[in-house]
């Protein structure tokens, strides 16, 4: 999931919610492994990258939605 480094913290947190909920329901659903460790993986990875930006200081986001870069 490397593609979660482009998208902005509040998108990640939306996921982050989303994949939480859809976790809780499988875990309730004894057939549905593969769903669950998919989701599983997924939130993981989320969490990852939100733990990532939190310990990287603010002013190296490469993000393009950051003031700081000049697109020409």
């Amino acid at each position: 999931m490397q593609e979660l480094r482009f998208l902005e913290t509040n998108v990640l947190l939306d996921m982050l919610t989303i994949h939480t909920t859809e976790y809780l329901k499988l875990s309730d659903e004894p057939r549905k492994e593969t769903e669950y460790a998919k989701c599983y993986l997924a939130l993981r990875a989320i969490q990852s990258e939100i733990e990532f930006r939190k310990k990287t200081p603010a002013n190296t986001n490469t993000n393009t939605t950051d003031p700081n870069i000049i697109i020409q």
